[in-house]
């Protein structure tokens, strides 16, 4: 991705949602995506500069007179900035749970793990957004190795004496399968698609 941005000469690389079709939000979210938006130092300035003043004039969570955030601004940067925006052409490079139905999981360089919070306990929520369904495939190659890893950096961080807030209190009303991920993965075989998008499983 980022080798074919270099050819292109472009100044800055844009992620497009590129939504499965039963989840399509551009009317709310946008075209594109601020998770891996790469600026190349100078040649971006113009676009730069301009982002910055419109998010310091206004950036909220909401949909109002066409902005939402920080990315609704990205709107018409092709048409604006022209030669010197580069769009991913592969909407499978960026995945999310908004897309996870549209693409392999193999195709995917990066994942957006959006919606995924720690809960108390040494568990986490996958999925706070219960419109979302989760491959199995996903959940076994994509969610697995990131939880695993994240279970080490939560043991580093409590090892200091530290402890980790939960983002959400384990007692919303989601539900809980089994033990652990493994024992999940393992009854998802035979359907495509986890049980309960948010559900709360336990760090391994």
């Amino acid at each position: 991705v980022l080798a074919r941005f270099t050819e292109t000469g472009a100044a800055v690389l844009l992620t497009e949602h590129a939504y499965a079709p039963e989840h399509d939000n551009s009317a709310r979210s946008g075209r594109f995506c601020v998770q891996f938006l790469t600026m190349v130092r100078g040649a971006s300035d113009v676009p730069r500069r301009w982002w910055q003043e419109r998010c310091l004039e206004w950036c909220y969570a909401r949909v109002e007179d066409g902005r939402f955030g920080d990315q609704g601004y990205l709107e018409d940067w092709p048409e604006r900035y022209g030669p010197l925006i580069h769009i991913v052409p592969d909407g499978g490079a960026f995945q999310a749970p908004w897309n996870a139905t549209r693409f392999p999981y193999s195709e995917a360089v990066a994942y957006h793990f959006h919606g995924l919070r720690l809960a108390a306990g040494h568990r986490v929520l996958l999925n706070q957004h219960a419109r979302y369904r989760l491959p199995a495939p996903h959940l076994k190659h994509v969610y697995r190795p990131y939880l695993e890893d994240l279970a080490v950096a939560v043991r580093l961080i409590e090892a200091t004496g530290r402890s980790i807030a939960p983002q959400v209190d384990r007692a919303r009303p989601v539900r809980e399968r089994g033990p652990g991920l493994r024992k999940r993965i393992a009854r998802w075989r035979g359907s495509p698609y986890a049980p309960s998008p948010r559900s709360v499983v336990r760090l391994p």
